[in-house]
């Protein structure tokens, strides 16, 4: 819905800045921009919600990659004892095993999904956006020709 919502916003701000949905107004001594589909794009990616949400996933999915790999740290386990002053030192260290070994493929899974959420949303992005613009191509065509239709009538 959002997405809809978004290539529709883009679509009506095109026309609106073509010109192409407001009157022929042959008074204005300036002509509207005219934006390159090229241009389209890199607007539409500066500012989609869905990209930006995207590209958050890849934080978390980075955070989850260090919170799964923590578990092949060494640990430490200090005693000490008052009297006579001893300390024991206890390293324990994971060795890879059936059960890590899982965890540090999810791991991995992780960022993999996050680029594959992302690629995904801005393949979603680039359809909407050549959508809309091939939608603007055709409408001023349209325009151009019920507006020379209109003049070859008005001349007769």
């Amino acid at each position: 819905m959002k997405k809809a919502r978004f290539s529709l916003l883009l679509v009506s701000w095109l026309i609106g800045w073509t010109g192409l949905g407001l009157a022929a107004d042959e008074s204005h001594a300036t002509s509207p921009p005219i934006y390159s589909l090229t241009r389209c794009l890199q607007i539409a990616v500066e500012h989609n919600p869905d990209l930006r949400v995207a590209s958050t996933q890849f934080i978390g999915a980075k955070g989850k990659v260090i919170q799964l790999r923590a578990i092949l740290y060494p640990t430490v386990n200090v005693q000490a004892l008052t009297t006579p002053l001893d300390i024991y030192v206890q390293f324990q260290e994971v060795i890879y095993n059936r059960a890590t070994f899982p965890q540090l493929r999810l791991g991995r899974l992780t960022e993999e999904q996050a680029c594959i959420n992302y690629r995904q949303t801005l393949n979603d992005v680039v359809f909407q956006v050549r959508q809309g613009f091939a939608n603007v191509l055709a409408t001023r065509q349209r325009a151009d020709i019920v507006r020379e239709f209109s003049k070859g009538k008005v001349e007769a």
